[in-house]
């Protein structure tokens, strides 16, 4: 039976909370980590929690439309080659985005990764991000939409109810649909069919 739209937003509604929580635990742990190591000695830091939630529910929500979109396994190792890859590579991650051509920077500063980053680093650095409203605005845009895409291509494919086609048997000769069903053999049609011992033991 097909769930209800309330259902179903429902559902989604906790799976992308079930996602941001664990999200938020890692940018917990790692904080713990750069603290230890002594980098990160500021109040400010502890913003990364609120924030790490936030992009939980971008690629949370990100997580959730390719789920609806995958027809197998595969399709994830192209999503996380194609997409995810090139997004660590040019979201300033691991390479400067300034030190970037002016068309691939421009490219960059459209995905969410970026964003998050360009938060993230001044707070780790003790200083307040500028543009911060406008960082947070877009990872909102992200979350939203794309849990809204997800929401989309799960009813599409999902919980739209199929059309039921009626089928009946009739017999061959007469055109009659009140069969009755035998046991045959299906090398002489016989209906003598025979149970052996061991099978009547296992029945028991």
């Amino acid at each position: 039976m097909p769930c209800p739209p309330s259902s179903s937003s429902v559902t989604y509604t906790s799976r992308v909370q079930r996602a941001s929580r664990r999200r938020r635990a890692s940018p917990a742990a790692i904080l713990l980590v750069i603290v230890a190591l002594g980098f990160g000695h500021t109040w400010l830091a502890l913003w990364i929690l609120p924030l790490g939630f936030l992009v939980g529910l971008v690629f949370g929500a990100f997580g959730l439309a390719m789920n609806a979109l995958a027809p197998g396994y595969d399709f994830f190792t192209y999503f996380f080659t194609l997409i995810i890859t090139p997004m660590l590579l040019l979201s300033g991650v691991y390479f400067p985005v300034d030190q970037m051509p002016g068309w691939l920077a421009s490219a960059a500063s459209v995905l969410p990764l970026k964003h998050a980053i360009d938060i993230a680093r001044p707070l780790m650095l003790g200083r307040v991000p500028d543009g911060i409203v406008l960082h947070v605005a877009v990872l909102a845009v992200y979350a939203v939409g794309a849990y809204y895409v997800a929401l989309v291509l799960t009813r599409r494919r999902l919980l739209e109810p199929a059309l039921l086609v009626d089928r009946t048997r009739h017999c061959r000769s007469c055109g009659g649909a009140h069969l009755h069903y035998l046991d045959v053999c299906p090398h002489c049609s016989s209906i003598h069919i025979d149970q052996p011992p061991g099978m009547l033991l296992a029945a028991r």
